[in-house]
């Protein structure tokens, strides 16, 4: 069971991403990587990365091109890498991939991960909607118990990030895991905007926690009688944790999670839940720039998934996603056509599963 572009649900098998990739390496320092989008269902021109990398050192890195840019965990890891089939409501807030340059550096005996990028605004967001916003951001993340010793809490960490934009001409939208759009906007005119993106969470052993929160602000957004309005209470939650039901280790390195390694020759099993939770500013639809169809102010999702992975690269996935709004989930007209329509029953719930078949090499 998965959504498609009308933003319906529909049974059957579906292509849900290829990328292939290629990459150049010259001695150990000069790296060249392009990823393609061959459906080009979330990057618009069918290219998901493309930049050029210098590794002058083991812990300090440049990149140049279009980039991943990422404030948090969850959206800092590639979807194979997850624990769940999908991404919370805050990766889809703030996470873009846009052509800028990047600095990123391990400091102090890998206690501490920073990330500086600044974005041109010519990139596009998680759902493929572009971000003609530019953006200057900084992201520092890092275990607090090593910096002071204290190795039994090795396995504790936190994060703090902090994104401010130029103008905000980008849209909101907040779509669920399994791809339905709960949440969208127009691009919004407004005169700069911010993101501010909170973490913690633990790694210990097979099981693993986190939590994530970011807040957003679009600044002088235009209103229909005229003057301008801040939009301050553009928010999202989520909390997540996983378990290798067959004891592999799970990690947190460099600001992202990284796949358990299967250990035995049964492969590894995982378990995974999470919830997440997207409250956007009433005053979006007070002044007109989205309507109760299709979005709806307050929305959760819980989602749950056991998976498999035989080997290296391969997983089998069995994904579960309930959605809660406000107000009812509605359908888009497709590809341009008619208007956004309640969905059939008018209902403010779903309940969608999904079985996934990943295979990277």
């Amino acid at each position: 069971m998965q959504w498609d572009r009308r933003n319906a649900r529909v049974s059957g098998l579906e292509g849900g991403g290829a990328r292939p990739s290629a990459e150049i390496r010259w001695e150990e320092d000069l790296r060249l990587f392009a990823a393609a989008d061959l459906l080009g269902a979330d990057a618009p021109h069918h290219l998901a990365e493309a930049f050029a990398a210098w590794h002058p050192s083991e812990g300090f890195r440049l990149r140049a091109g279009l980039l991943r840019v990422a404030l948090g965990t969850e959206s800092a890891t590639a979807e194979p890498d997850l624990p769940l089939v999908g991404y919370a409501f805050p990766a889809h807030l703030d996470r873009r991939t846009d052509v800028g340059a990047q600095v990123t550096a391990d400091l102090l005996d890998g206690g501490l991960f920073a990330e500086a990028t600044w974005a041109a605004g010519c990139g596009f967001g998680l759902d493929g909607s572009d971000r003609d916003a530019p953006q200057a951001s900084l992201r520092v993340a890092g275990r607090p118990a090593r910096l002071v010793g204290a190795r039994a809490l090795d396995g504790w960490f936190a994060g703090l990030a902090f994104a401010a934009l130029s103008d905000f001409e980008d849209p909101v939208v907040l779509r669920t895991p399994l791809g339905s759009t709960v949440f969208r906007t127009e691009d919004l005119d407004g005169d700069g905007g911010r993101w501010l993106h909170a973490e913690t969470g633990l790694a210990a052993g097979p099981a693993a926690v986190g939590l994530e929160v970011v807040r957003g602000r679009a600044s002088g957004v235009s209103r229909a009688a005229g003057g301008r309005v801040d939009m301050d209470q553009i928010t999202a939650w989520s909390a997540s944790a996983a378990i290798s039901l067959t004891g592999e280790r799970r990690e947190w390195a460099r600001g992202a999670w990284r796949a358990p390694v299967p250990a035995g020759a049964g492969g590894a099993w995982e378990f995974a839940a999470r919830y997440s939770n997207g409250d956007l500013d009433r005053a979006l639809f007070d002044e007109g720039w989205t309507t109760y169809d299709p979005s709806t102010q307050e929305v959760r999702t819980f989602s749950a998934l056991l998976g498999w992975r035989p080997c290296v690269g391969v997983r089998v996935a069995l994904g579960w996603t309930k959605t809660i709004a406000d107000d009812s989930l509605s359908v888009f007209g497709w590809r341009g056509g008619p208007g956004p329509v309640p969905r059939l029953g008018n209902d403010d719930r779903d309940s969608s599963f999904v079985l996934r078949v990943e295979v990277s090499f």
